[in-house]
């Protein structure tokens, strides 16, 4: 077909979809099935031309690799998962480490045994960490950080034993083909690496904020204790921060401490006879001489101890003021009524938080998330043997190694050439078929049921089910594009309209706006590729630096967007809100992107 401006209806309609619909497949679903009509401009032609791409593009060998491969990865994570090397890699980690600062440097020295998925790193390593942040006080939304940018940051950076290789080669194999370009789409890849600035600013943030950044507010007034001496109420043994140190959280800032607060109270922990379940008030308001509430610093009135009798916690009207109705007629029963004082300056924020926490002192006791990390307690069972764990990710990686040489030395005339010279797709598939063996053979010898193994492995394979059906699209969209002749198109209309120089930091700016309100480095990813080197081989801009720019642009969404699977798999796992944490986190995922924006800039008029 003739280059026309048809050509772009495809990629004009792709990316609006996606940003509505927040989800990537059905703006590449559109844009195939409108791209196919453009070429058969019939009822059945289209239908029939749309089916076209899709089956030609799956039956693809390499194609038909990068499948079997995600599917085995993902299976092969399930199955270590079923017989306990995550559970017992938690067990193991957990009862040694001491302090905060092991607990953070856990978080880095994790990365080496955890690098090969973003999602199996969260599962992994998040349940170790909630668990010591809960016995060491750290502070949650910090350590959560720390996990998030050794995540996907980490993993795009990692060229082998990892499912995202296949996947980013994948997607430049193809636009290379689209462009006609010879080169090596593993060869780019690992030369785009140094290009991916995002990752490395938002790692030594993430450095900084673990090792560098000082707690704020560490003078706040501790429980008990105000900064007018006549003020001052006792403190009660059983709630002074001093006399109690498991209460003294790290405060990172006022709302870390007064969260620690209030978790301690809705917990009990620091009084046995108040069980948290539900809310009763009254009409009376007097200021308390009992223990003092961890929460305000400010003595309680104390009752009997009949559980007869309600728990007053401010008036209702109040109450229904300062929360705005959220927590309006839900009654909290306890053992030891208590009166708190209702002109505490920290009120307000409490019910607000005591809102958001409200039936959720106890998160031992969901069904869904359980010490362990396992989810929907469908594992309570499963033994803790880390030994399932450590196997199989070694094997994996040593495997990885040694086929990448073993595959490239026949092609290569010294040994680092070897691994530049590798078919990569028959590599990560041989590595994680034999791994795949192993293990099965492994848990076998451990007395697991053959038909449990099977149904985990088929289950894992089957989550990345949305990922096939991602990929296909985006090898329809690849094809219809070229028959529709984009390629050419760009080169005789648009390529001109953008400097060499500018190619790499626009694709950043629109990879970061767009990762954002999808929250898919994937998605990114397969929308911006075919584009971006279309661009590069077009106008002469560097195609490792552009390469590096539209990943980058990926891993922005994926580390900070409230859309991300991983940002919400996180929160679930730390029991913080997804909004919230997100919030929190914009900021220093921002000033990163902003650091990688100026480092694209300066790179592209030194490397042209």
């Amino acid at each position: 077909m003739h280059p026309s401006w048809l050509s772009l209806i495809p990629f004009l309609l792709v990316i609006p979809i996606s940003i509505f619909t927040r989800q990537v497949q059905p703006g590449l679903f559109v844009a195939l099935l409108v791209g196919s009509y453009i070429i058969e401009p019939s009822f059945f032609g289209g239908i029939r031309k749309f089916l076209d791409y899709i089956l030609l593009a799956i039956v693809k060998p390499n194609n038909v690799k990068i499948i079997l491969f995600l599917y085995g990865f993902s299976g092969l994570l399930s199955v270590i998962k079923m017989a306990g090397g995550i559970k017992g890699f938690v067990d193991l980690v957990t009862k040694r480490i001491k302090t905060k600062k092991g607990a953070m440097a856990l978080i880095w020295i994790s990365t080496l045994g955890t690098f090969s998925d973003p999602d199996f790193r969260i599962v992994t390593v998040a349940p170790i960490i909630k668990a010591l942040q809960e016995r060491l006080k750290m502070s949650k939304r910090r350590a959560a950080f720390i996990i998030d940018v050794t995540s996907n940051p980490v993993v795009t950076l990692v060229p082998i034993a990892t499912a995202f290789v296949g996947y980013m080669v994948s997607l430049i194999n193809t636009s290379f083909k689209q462009n006609g370009i010879s080169a090596q789409p593993y060869t780019v890849y690992i030369k785009s690496i140094p290009f991916n600035f995002f990752s490395y600013a938002i790692i030594l943030i993430g450095l900084y904020y673990t090792f560098f950044m000082q707690p704020k507010n560490k003078k706040e007034p501790i429980a008990g204790l105000s900064q007018k001496k006549s003020d001052r109420v006792p403190p009660h043994p059983n709630n002074d921060l001093r006399s109690n140190p498991e209460m003294a959280a790290e405060p990172d800032d006022f709302s870390d401490i007064h969260e620690t607060r209030l978790e301690h109270f809705l917990s009990g922990q620091n009084n046995p006879k108040i069980a948290p379940t539900t809310l009763q008030t009254n009409e009376y308001d007097k200021v308390g001489t009992g223990p003092i509430n961890p929460m305000t610093g400010q003595a309680e009135i104390s009752h009997s101890s009949s559980p007869s009798n309600p728990t007053t916690i401010g008036k209702m009207d109040d109450i229904k003021e300062t929360v705005k109705g959220r927590v309006a007629n839900a009654p909290l029963n306890t053992s030891s009524p208590k009166k708190m004082r209702t002109d505490d300056p920290y009120r307000q924020l409490y019910h607000e938080e005591y809102a958001r926490h409200l039936g959720a002192a106890n998160p031992s006791d969901r069904p869904e998330i359980n010490d362990a990390g396992n989810q929907n307690g469908e594992e309570e069972n499963t033994p803790s043997k880390p030994n399932n764990l450590i196997i199989p990710i070694v094997l994996l990686v040593c495997l990885t190694l040694f086929l990448s040489w073993w595959n490239g030395r026949t092609k290569a005339h010294s040994f680092t050439e070897a691994f530049l010279k590798v078919n990569e797709l028959d590599v990560m598939l041989e590595s994680v078929l034999i791994t795949l063996i192993l293990t099965i053979v492994l848990v076998m010898f451990q007395k697991f049921p053959i038909a449990k193994v099977v149904t985990h492995f088929i289950n894992g394979g089957n989550q990345l089910m949305s990922v096939i059906v991602l990929l296909a699209l985006i090898w329809g969209v690849s094809d219809v594009s070229t028959d529709l002749g984009f390629s050419q198109y760009i080169t005789e209309h648009i390529s001109g309209w953008i400097p060499p120089h500018f190619v790499a930091p626009i694709l950043f700016v629109l990879g970061v706006f767009l990762s954002y309100f999808i929250g898919s480095s994937w998605g990114t990813w397969g929308l911006l590729m075919p584009l971006g080197i279309t661009l590069a081989h077009q106008s002469g801009a560097n195609l490792f630096l552009v390469t590096g720019a539209v990943f980058a642009s990926g891993t922005y969404g994926a580390t900070c967007s409230p859309l991300s699977d991983n940002s919400v798999t996180l929160c679930t796992m730390m029991d913080m809100e997804v909004m919230k944490y997100c919030k929190w986190k914009l900021i220093p995922t921002t000033i990163g992107a902003g650091i990688a924006l100026v480092l694209f800039i300066i790179a592209s008029f030194i490397f042209k």
